[in-house]
């Protein structure tokens, strides 16, 4: 069923968010959660409601802990809101927690698969636009996402865009992914940075910047970039593209790391036009500063994008992300 079609639907008997919702449909289903749509009685609002089993495992009830608070805070138009956390009927004995959030009528990763769905040049740069937007401010409030995909990219017929999926997400810090400072794996393997595939594996706003890459890669081409099973063939798929780095790009990298680093076969950097002939130069050089080995050279200050052209149309894109803050709801 479509995001936003809501008929007459009860099939599901685990699933009890609340007597003031109807259930219409199933949606998605996930590693911790499963997703129905639902329409909420009174106000007939179309909504999203999310149910997790946060007390089996411990990482669950870390990544739903982390899924409300972090949502109650943000109140930004590209970052999915978090409408209701309805009350357990039994607090003591409760094994499901339910979230009520916004309904988008379809995701990013939908959009990409749809060969009848036209993709311009635009349309990636409008929805790249939101997509830093929704970053301005989660980087602003110290917070790195961790998962950016196209599946937590949720969009509107009218290309509004909301940042979803926080269950990874965690303070940006210079802490070491590796050493198991973090709960769980960093995002997707298709979208995750060399930095963090290498030891020391910091988890820095870099990480976000780098899947925003493969993202936008991914809507000019209509394919994955990178589609590895596996740390070193998804290591290897990337040095295929952006070359094999120099030794001045690694070297806060561990010492095994580098002693890897410098053993490998020298590989030339393809050409972005090359692989996507239809984008835009503009695109190309916004896509080759997100998709830098070295984290300290992708674009992580959003005025640097302004320095790509001299447009005026682009000026005003970025000071607009440039204005985008957090705060909390009042």
């Amino acid at each position: 069923m479509p995001r936003g079609e809501c008929e007459s639907w009860s099939s599901n008997s685990d699933f009890h968010p609340g007597a003031e919702y109807d259930l219409c449909g199933w949606l998605a289903e996930g590693i911790y959660h499963t997703v129905f749509a639902a329409s909420h009685k009174e106000s007939q609002q179309q909504v999203a409601i999310l149910r997790s089993l946060p007390f089996e495992h411990v990482e669950c009830g870390l990544r739903v802990l982390r899924v409300i608070k972090l949502l109650r805070h943000f109140h930004h138009e590209n970052i999915i809101s978090v409408l209701a956390v309805p009350r357990p009927r039994n607090s003591e004995s409760c094994q499901e927690i339910y979230i009520v959030q916004e309904l988008m009528e379809t995701d990013m990763q939908s959009l990409i698969m749809d060969g009848n769905q036209e993709l311009s040049d635009d349309h990636c740069q409008y929805f790249l636009y939101q997509i830093l937007r929704a970053l301005k401010a989660i980087h602003s409030a110290g917070i790195v996402h961790c998962n950016l995909s196209p599946s937590n990219l949720l969009i509107n017929t009218n290309c509004d865009l909301k940042v979803s999926g926080f269950g990874a997400a965690r303070p940006s810090t210079n802490s070491d992914v590796a050493k198991g400072t973090s709960t769980g794996p960093v995002g997707s393997l298709c979208y995750r940075a060399p930095d963090i595939m290498l030891p020391p594996g910091r988890c820095t706003t870099a990480v976000d910047m780098w899947a925003v890459g493969c993202i936008f890669a991914e809507m000019l081409g209509r394919k994955r970039l990178f589609s590895g099973t596996r740390h070193e063939e998804q290591l290897d798929q990337i040095f295929d593209v952006i070359g094999t780095p120099y030794s001045k790009d690694f070297r806060k990298l561990d010492k095994s790391a580098q002693r890897d680093l410098q053993r490998l076969p020298l590989k030339s950097k393809k050409s972005w036009k090359g692989l996507f002939p239809r984008a835009s130069d503009q695109a190309l050089d916004i896509l080759d500063r997100l998709l830098s080995f070295n984290p300290n050279e992708r674009i992580s200050n959003f005025g640097d994008l302004i320095c790509l052209s001299t447009d005026g149309a682009r000026k005003l894109i970025v000071q607009e992300i440039e204005k985008c803050t957090t705060y909390p709801r009042s």
